[in-house]
């Protein structure tokens, strides 16, 4: 009887031991478990349109604050958060880290032992907050990341900015349009529109053969810019039924038809672009 007692307790005693050592390899195991876990969430969305801000803090002259757009997976815009700061720092070269790069920070800082912090966002598994100190007991070495402001596009909206950076990448800075005005207002017709440097110059009212003086060129979008940030807005306040259309080959708006609804007939004005042609294309 005392030796099944005493065989007892060394088995126990063994069980607790080796509980105890593989529990270390069970930590690094689990975390990456839960970011395979974590990951697989995300693939159900990566190919998605979305947009966030990323914060990094870290003992660098950069700024590594960003607004990221994705639109179809794609990183479409990387912009500084806070631009004024553009005067006394520069913005990080690199942009915004996308979600897959984030993933890759987390993987390769617990290959090396790194990672002090990792949270994941519940709903969509992308690391929401990410904590890393590369050489234990080092000064200054620490970094971390942290996403905020997560919110996925609705189609319209995806598509506008992703038509809007075709036409930023065309990189047409100087043309001229023919643009329709829909309204209830006195400007209602075709305003021949001349642009230079992105900005609208001149403009003249066919419907009186007569030019624009400047407080009528700045009472409606006279610019191509202008028009994709007046639907832009329209459709992030979700106020207004907003119909689009696009030029194939530059990306612009070709109409932006916006309503109250189907029963009001007095709403606000829509826009139709015509005959757009560049400087020195004619």
């Amino acid at each position: 009887m005392q030796l099944s007692r005493s065989l007892s307790r060394h088995l126990m005693l063994c069980t607790v031991t080796c509980t105890l050592i593989a529990g270390c390899d069970n930590d690094e195991s689990s975390a990456e478990n839960v970011l395979a876990e974590n990951q697989t969430l995300w693939t159900t969305f990566e190919d998605g349109s979305y947009e966030y801000d990323i914060y990094k803090s870290s003992f660098t002259p950069y700024i590594n604050d960003f607004h990221a757009t994705v639109v179809d997976g794609d990183l479409i815009s990387s912009e500084p958060i806070y631009p004024e700061d553009t005067t006394d720092r520069l913005a990080d070269p690199r942009g915004a880290l996308t979600m897959d790069e984030l993933f890759e920070t987390v993987r390769d800082a617990q290959a090396n032992d790194t990672v002090h912090e990792v949270t994941y966002n519940a709903d969509y598994g992308f690391p929401e907050s990410i904590s890393i100190d590369p050489i234990v007991g080092a000064i200054d070495d620490e970094y971390s990341y942290s996403i905020n402001n997560f919110q996925p596009l609705e189609p319209a909206l995806a598509q506008l900015l992703k038509q809007q950076k075709h036409w930023q990448d065309a990189d047409i800075s100087a043309y001229t349009m023919e643009l329709n005005i829909s309204c209830f207002c006195s400007l209602g017709g075709i305003v021949n529109v001349v642009i230079e440097e992105g900005e609208a110059v001149s403009g003249q009212y066919v419907a009186e053969d007569r030019a624009l003086n400047a407080e009528e060129l700045g009472s409606f979008p006279a610019t191509v810019q202008q028009l994709f940030a007046t639907a832009e807005q329209a459709l992030r306040a979700d106020e207004l039924t907003v119909e689009m259309a696009y030029d194939e080959d530059l990306g612009y708006p070709t109409e932006v038809k916006m309503s109250l609804g189907p029963d009001v007939q007095d709403g606000p004005a829509s826009y139709y672009i015509r005959n757009l042609t560049p400087a020195g294309s004619e």
